[in-house]
């Protein structure tokens, strides 16, 4: 579960473990609305990690995709409601199905 909603690709886990959402960075001026978003959905729902090949940041928190047990791909999600941007800054195995659900997003 998360314990914890710090910003739009930082929340923190149950267990105290910080992880970082792979792919997306808060898109402008709609953090605090990614950050209810993800408030809501994630409330009381049991969530899964998937990982990539790197898997830390520079600040040693864990890189993952992040999936509740129904599967919604919560990266992807953010993304597909418009509070989130594409963020490349680390190799991304997910980044090209992100891309189809922002331009779904976007029209």
């Amino acid at each position: 579960t998360v314990r914890g909603i710090h910003s739009p690709r930082i929340l923190e886990l149950g267990s105290g473990l910080r992880v970082r959402l792979l792919g997306v960075r808060a898109a402008q001026g709609r953090e605090e609305e990614a950050v209810a978003y993800l408030g809501r959905i994630l409330d009381g729902q049991k969530v899964f990690l998937r990982y990539d090949s790197i898997k830390h940041d520079a600040d040693n928190i864990l890189l993952c995709y992040l999936y509740l047990s129904n599967r919604l791909f919560i990266n992807g999600r953010l993304i597909q409601e418009g509070l989130a941007d594409l963020d490349g800054e680390f190799p991304c195995a997910k980044l090209a199905r992100m891309k189809i659900r922002q331009k779904v997003s976007n029209g």
